[in-house]
Formats: C-alpha cells, structure tokens, sequence
C-alpha cells in the first residue's frame, strides 16, 4: 500500500508541481485546503506526513493544531520566506522540515521520505520495546 501524503494549501494548482512530483514518486496524495477543517481532515486519515505550503501567519497555527492531532505525522513547511524569525517561530510550532522556494523536488521527495522513514523507524522501535 502507497503511503499517503496530505498537501495542504489554498487552491490545487497552486500545488500542481509539487503533486505532481509526489505521484511520480508512487505516493498516494491528499489535497485539503488550508483551513481549520484540515485538523479533523488529519485526524481521521492519519496521512503519513503532512505538506504546508506558507501562505499567511496562520500556518503556524494550523501547524500547532495538526501536531495535537497527529503528534507524530512528519509536518513539512514550503515557503518563500529565507528570514530567520518565521523559520523559528515554525519549528517552535513543531515543524519537522521547512523547504524554501524555489527548490528542487527531488530534495522535497528526499526530505519527505526522510522524515517518513524516521517516523516509521521510530514507531518500529516503540512497539518492539513493548
């Protein structure tokens, strides 16, 4: 079974690249859009991560309220922004990644696959401890 990337964000083909280099990478890809209704998107579907694209101020808090609902879902960040003060305050809200455009996919695929194996070595490691 292909694991599942959910891309959030405001409109799909503002993100046409992006999902399109995620299906030639044999992911299966969600799309919702960025608002408070993606928590409960999240929650039910438990992708295996989870791709925000900055758009506003309010990432930061979409992302402190995916993280409650999904603690352990890899939670990476595509923005414009190259100023320190966002990034922070980002991996303050418990951002695993932040990708800064323009950027390469085959970086965003490795970054993704990355952050995924992680969690999956990690949850491997918790269940073989119990």
């Amino acid at each position: 079974m292909a694991e599942t990337i959910m891309v959030i964000g405001s409109k799909p083909i503002d993100h046409q690249a992006v999902i399109w280099s995620l299906l030639k990478a044999n992911y299966q890809v969600r799309y919702a859009a960025n608002n408070s209704s993606v928590v409960g998107i999240i929650a039910a579907e438990t992708p295996n991560a989870v791709l925000i694209r900055l758009e506003s101020e309010k990432t930061q808090e979409i992302c402190s309220l995916i993280r409650r609902v999904a603690p352990a879902t890899p939670l990476l960040v595509i923005g414009r922004e190259n100023g320190t003060a966002l990034k922070v305050r980002l991996f303050q809200a418990d951002v695993d990644d932040y990708v800064q455009e323009p950027f390469d996919s085959t970086e965003l695929i490795a970054r993704i696959r990355s952050a995924v194996r992680r969690t999956r070595s990690m949850r491997a490691s918790f269940l073989h401890r119990r």
